[in-house]
């Protein structure tokens, strides 16, 4: 009966969503229909699906979420912004784009049009017959926010591209569905900052796309930052593709939602390319934070390397699975992955698998993980030195988790980030 209330929930907000898009072109109309078939064919996911063991949403299943209405903006817009008002600015504040508080270059094109054009309907569409992920299927079917980002040939832009999603003031159960766009030319860079701030207790469900098309030689830096609200579900799928030479470094944080499980696929199709991929989780009390990342070879020569790490406290969970997957003709591929988990509670529970597919013979390949408590002999050194025991294991878990965050190339939101972690430490003193 669950199913079937979740079914018909997702159908009424469909048809509704349909209903009141005037002008809406056929291209746009016939793939969201192609979304919401395949995601009734799929179903949401199951415990029983393999990729999905970790992960939980039965509780959607009975949960009638509604996309955001126009009579329900919040009465008050947020006048700053997160991390600093120097950087270029795209804002959502309950899926809607706040104009007045964006800002961007010219040299960039910048769309937030939900019409889709027949070559971007081709495009979504090819992505969408060849991924089984339901959730992605039903952001294509509900998408509520759109924005394409593209940045021309040769372009280097100097200051961040911050796009906040931010999720205020909201009385009822309510669901969104951006989908992020970014294409980089030949030769550009750019740091692309995707960001979902909660700033309410209310249960809502988000479900995201971010994908990302880099060009031959372009630089990109990435970096996700995830701190919604603590009854919040947050379900991202993010995908890279990168063709000869480009570069990517990715960041990806998080530690807000009660549910929280991302998606990221990496795609090197281009000879040379290289891609850098960070996580750093935070969880406590009864969340459960689970990441699922593909690194797909296609190509020789290409550079790859992982590290995620997570925090866990309370009875709290954490799963990540991680795929290098080396196709025959990659030759010379040089991969490493790397899962480090720290455990502060003895509920606290981390499922790791990560794994090697390798079908060519030239290949230097590498994956390890652990996951434990702190060393008593770090502490006791500490100690030693003067610190009682909760001082040295602060600055311990400190340090295990500065290793991810140093790696990101922006001062402000490194020094954002920095903030956040100290913030959540203090929350853990009284714990230890």
């Amino acid at each position: 009966v669950g199913g079937k209330i979740c079914m018909n929930s997702f159908l009424s907000e469909f048809e509704f969503f349909a209903n009141h898009r005037e002008n809406e072109t056929a291209e746009s109309k016939a793939l969201r229909q192609k979304g919401l078939d395949q995601f009734n064919e799929l179903g949401l996911p199951k415990r029983s699906w393999e990729a999905w063991q970790y992960s939980d949403f039965s509780k959607l299943e009975s949960a009638h979420f509604r996309l955001p209405k126009e009579n329900a903006f919040p009465s008050t817009i947020p006048e700053s912004i997160p991390i600093t008002s120097d950087f270029n600015k795209i804002v959502f504040v309950n899926d809607f784009f706040q104009k007045q508080m964006s800002s961007f270059p010219d040299s960039i094109i910048v769309r937030t049009i939900m019409d889709i054009s027949a070559e971007e309907s081709s495009e979504i569409l090819s992505k969408l017959n060849t991924n089984e992920n339901p959730f992605h299927a039903l952001n294509t079917a509900l998408m509520s926010s759109k924005i394409l980002i593209e940045i021309p040939k040769g372009i280097i832009l100097e200051k961040p591209i911050h796009i906040l999603f931010q999720t205020t003031d909201i009385s009822d159960l309510q669901m969104t569905h951006p989908r992020v766009r970014v294409k980089t030319g030949s030769n550009s860079e750019a740091t692309i900052i995707e960001h979902y701030i909660g700033k309410c207790k209310t249960e809502y469900f988000q479900n995201i796309v971010t994908e990302f098309s880099l060009a031959n030689n372009a630089r990109l830096n990435h970096i996700r930052i995830q701190e919604d609200g603590i009854n919040a579900t947050h379900v991202a799928s993010t995908h890279y593709q990168l063709e000869s030479d480009a570069s990517l470094h990715g960041m990806h944080f998080a530690s807000g939602s009660k549910l929280y499980r991302q998606d990221i696929s990496v795609s090197l199709n281009g000879e040379g390319s290289e891609a850098n991929l960070n996580g750093l989780c935070l969880s406590n009390e009864m969340q459960h934070l689970d990441h699922f990342v593909t690194m797909d070879h296609d190509q020789p020569q290409c550079v790859s390397r992982q590290l995620f790490k997570y925090i866990l406290s309370d009875s709290s969970s954490g799963a990540f699975n991680g795929r290098i997957v080396v196709s025959p003709d990659s030759q010379k591929t040089d991969a490493i992955q790397t899962n480090k988990n720290l455990l502060l509670s003895e509920s606290a529970l981390m499922n790791s698998n990560p794994q090697l597919e390798i079908y060519a013979n030239d290949v230097k390949c590498a994956h390890g993980s652990t996951s434990g408590q702190m060393d008593p002999e770090a502490i006791f050194y500490l100690q030693s030195r003067g610190l009682n025991k909760n001082e040295a294991r602060l600055l311990l878990i400190n340090g295990f988790a500065r290793e991810v965050i140093q790696n990101i190339q922006d001062k402000a939101t490194q020094e954002y980030l920095d903030n956040l972690l100290n913030d959540w430490l203090d929350k853990q003193k009284n714990k230890m």
